[in-house]
């Protein structure tokens, strides 16, 4: 029995989800659309906060910041 004759055919009423390739159509942050959390008016319902927690070193950081301070004691 071909599955036609079992399954009925189905529509969608919904529009398909896909990523907007265009330029200007708002996917993007802007770089003047950046500000400080400190510039912002919090009680503007127009705007999203969002506050990136503080970045931790990286390992490299962290070698390069124990050479540097093992370099300043021995020079002392």
């Amino acid at each position: 029995m071909p599955p036609s004759t079992v399954a009925h055919p189905t529509t969608v009423d919904t529009v398909p989800q896909q990523a907007s390739t265009s330029p200007g159509d708002g996917g993007e942050v802007r770089a003047d659309q950046i500000k400080k959390s400190s510039d912002v008016n919090r009680n503007d319902p127009n705007i999203n906060v969002v506050e990136l927690p503080p970045r931790s070193p990286t390992f490299k950081e962290q070698v390069y910041g124990t050479y540097t301070r093992s370099m300043i004691l021995l020079l002392l």
